[in-house]
């Protein structure tokens, strides 16, 4: 099989491995928290990933999208717990269903950032063929009270790729600060081990599309808040097609990409993923991350090549099992600060320090006691596999940051994760799925 070639590109003199799509959103912020809601479908189904999506997106809109009249004023009060980011997973939502519910909820007045990995269909591969994005991009475009300029750079990247590629995409949308939809297209940039095959037809290709959205609070009191949308394996450093940046390092060693202006932080790394984890039976059963993504997280606050995500943290969604039955799940946050709180029991947490009676710096164990470890650093906060509703169709978990840790003062003691809730996705008679009201741990 030939190699997969790229397509470089030329800034000023300089020929660069990515296309660059910085966009900048306007958004209303009015408080310095920062509230993340994670989906945690219980098993990866395609035919039900429409229903969940639709559910957890009523759980904090009312009126219901599905219920707003099309003639209906878009003053129409919004109501219902705001959220700044919620996050799915990897190739979760038909592309047909986002086409289907846009419409609707570009009518509500606000919505926080939606994150979404995409399916061509509720059947086969996972994989856009390049026309397949051709004409998703086309009926994105045809969709009401959405701004055009926001597909641009995605547009000029996908016409400039051959008919034959694959790409694995996801979609990160919001209501503007004028009440305008908002939304990107990013492709998976780096494949994963289990995209390569001896198939061609099951072969992702790379893409080259580096993504990065600001938003921008009208309240010129609050910081900008930079996010990365990444999928899955994006986060990892592993070998590239290309030899050339990772996506984590590219925001920095190709941030002329980028623009004139690149962003000088990310704040948030939001991750659609679908990926086994490692699950262990002593000192009793249990999951945890495996250690590339451990290791990601600790060199984003450390390393130099990824110099701009050194106060980044990082929203993960997984399914709870994987296509192939695996165990996966632990949907959650890395945040790089010490613990401020115990957690609630449903949280499943691992932190990176020393124990006590050790030398080196290491990952604690979800199974472990880390009260008494010293230079805490970073810790990861996940639902645990084994909890209590964990048989539900799907789980939320919310979490609130009092504050994006570039935004914290180093002289006070750092508030860092509070506020977790989970919600429970069961079946109502009539067979929908309702979250139910929010449980604590």
């Amino acid at each position: 099989m030939a190699a997969i070639s790229t397509n470089p590109y030329k800034v000023s003199n300089k020929t660069l491995h990515f296309c660059g799509n910085h966009l900048i959103w306007t958004v209303e912020r009015t408080l310095r928290t920062f509230r993340v809601q994670i989906v945690e479908p219980n098993r990866y189904d395609a035919s039900k990933h429409p229903a969940i999506f639709d559910a957890a997106i009523q759980a904090f809109v009312s009126p219901r999208p599905s219920n707003i009249d099309g003639t209906a004023r878009r003053s129409l009060p919004l109501v219902g717990e705001p959220f700044d980011l919620m996050t799915f997973p990897e190739a979760f939502l038909p592309a047909e269903h986002l086409l289907a519910s846009l419409p609707q909820l570009s009518r509500l007045t606000s919505l926080g950032c939606v994150h979404v990995g995409l399916l061509p269909s509720t059947q086969g591969s996972h994989l856009f063929p390049t026309s397949g994005l051709r004409s998703l991009r086309d009926s994105l475009l045809r969709t009401p009270n959405i701004d055009p300029k926001d597909l641009e750079n995605f547009s000029r990247w996908l016409d400039s790729q051959p008919a034959e590629r694959k790409f694995n995409v996801a979609c990160l949308f919001t209501i503007d600060s004028t009440g305008c939809l908002r939304l990107c297209l990013h492709p998976k940039l780096q494949r994963s081990k289990f995209e390569f095959s001896a198939f061609p037809k099951d072969i992702m290709d790379e893409g080259s599309l580096l993504t990065v959205v600001t938003l921008k609070p009208t309240d010129k009191r609050f910081l900008t808040v930079s996010l990365q949308p990444l999928i899955c394996s994006d986060v990892l450093f592993l070998d590239t097609d290309s030899a050339g940046s990772r996506p984590l390092e590219a925001v920095h060693l190709d941030a002329e990409c980028l623009g004139e202006d690149p962003p000088d932080h990310i704040d948030v790394v939001s991750v659609v993923a679908c990926t086994p984890q490692d699950e262990m039976q002593e000192p009793h059963l249990h999951r945890t991350w495996k250690s590339a993504f451990k290791d990601a997280f600790r060199r984003a606050a450390t390393d130099a090549a990824v110099s701009r995500h050194r106060f980044a943290t990082f929203v993960l969604a997984n399914f709870g099992l994987d296509p192939q039955e695996r165990p996966g799940g632990l949907s959650g946050v890395f945040f790089p600060i010490n613990p401020s709180s115990k957690f609630p029991p449903a949280l499943s947490v691992s932190c990176w320090g020393r124990p006590p009676d050790e030398v080196d710096l290491r990952w604690s164990s979800p199974t472990e006691d880390y009260s008494t470890w010293e230079k805490i650093k970073g810790h990861i906060a996940s639902l645990d596999p084994f909890s209590d509703g964990s048989s539900s169709v799907a789980r939320i978990l919310g979490l609130t940051f009092a504050a994006l840790p570039r935004g914290m003062s180093l002289w006070n003691q750092p508030l860092g994760i509070g506020n977790c809730q989970i919600r429970h996705g069961k079946y109502a008679d009539d067979q929908s799925i309702v979250f139910d009201e929010t449980a604590y741990g």
